[in-house]
C-alpha cells in the first residue's frame, strides 16, 4: 500500500469515528428528549419511572438494579426479555400460587386530559404462556381512583410467543370507571391477575388513533 493510500485509508478511519461518535451522541440525545408525559417504557428502559411488583405481601416492591425481581410472597417475577434488542424488554411471570399479582410502573402523575378522546395506550406484547383467569390492565391515579380494562380474551386469542402490538384508547379506562381521574395518572401501566400467566411487554407509549376512531367514547 502507498503512502498515499495510508493516509487516505487513515482520514476515512478518522471520519468513521467521528461518524460513530456522532450517531452515538444524537441517539443519546434522542433518549433525553423523549417527553415523559407520553413515553414511559422505551428501548428497555423507564422513562423517569420505576417498575414495581405487588403480591398481598407488598403491593409496592422496586425491581433490582438489574430489572429484576420477586414478588413479597413470590407470585410475580420478573426478569429482561428481547424485542427488537438485547434486554429491551421486561416479562413477568404470574406463578400458580393462589393470589393477586400485580406489575406496576410508576412516576410523577400527569395531565393526559388533552388526549383522552385522541390517543391509546399503546404497547408491544408477547403471550409466553396464556392466562388462567382475567387479566386486568389499570392506569392508576392514587388508590382507590383507577380505569381499568379487561385483556384477557385478547391474550387468549394471540399466537404463543410471537410479538403484537396492542393499542388501547385512553378513554376506554374511564369508560365504566366509577373513581377515575385522568389529569393525575401516577401508575401509567399496571397488569394484574390471580391466575398463571406469563408475557413480555415492550415500548410502552402513546399513539394517536386514526382519524375517525373513537375508542370507546359513546356515539
Amino acid at each position: 500500500m502507498s503512502n498515499k493510500d495510508k493516509k487516505n485509508l487513515s482520514r476515512l478511519s478518522q471520519s468513521l469515528f467521528f461518524l460513530v461518535v456522532l450517531i452515538a451522541s444524537a441517539m443519546s440525545t434522542q433518549a433525553q428528549q423523549l417527553n415523559p408525559k407520553f413515553h414511559y417504557f422505551i428501548d428497555g428502559q423507564a422513562v423517569q419511572r420505576g417498575w414495581s411488583v405487588g403480591d398481598p405481601g407488598n403491593w409496592s416492591k422496586s425491581l433490582d438494579e438489574n430489572g429484576e425481581g420477586l414478588s413479597a410472597n413470590g407470585k410475580l417475577s420478573v426478569e429482561k426479555d428481547d424485542f427488537q434488542g438485547k434486554g429491551d424488554a421486561i416479562r413477568g411471570v404470574w406463578g400458580k400460587k393462589k393470589m393477586r399479582g400485580v406489575l406496576g410502573l410508576y412516576g410523577n402523575a400527569v395531565d393526559l386530559s388533552e388526549v383522552e378522546h385522541r390517543a391509546a395506550l399503546t404497547f408491544e406484547i408477547k403471550v409466553n404462556k396464556k392466562p388462567t383467569r382475567p387479566v386486568e390492565l389499570t392506569m392508576d391515579c392514587g388508590y382507590p381512583c383507577g380505569g381499568k380494562v379487561q385483556i384477557r380474551k385478547t391474550l387468549q386469542s394471540a399466537k404463543k410467543k410471537q410479538w403484537f402490538l396492542m393499542p388501547i384508547p385512553l378513554n376506554c379506562f374511564s369508560a365504566e370507571a366509577e373513581n377515575f381521574d385522568i389529569t393525575k395518572i401516577n401508575g401509567i401501566f399496571n397488569l394484574a391477575t390471580d391466575g398463571k400467566m406469563d408475557v413480555s411487554i415492550a415500548n410502552i407509549r402513546l399513539e394517536l388513533l386514526p382519524e375517525g376512531e373513537k375508542g370507546c367514547a359513546a356515539e
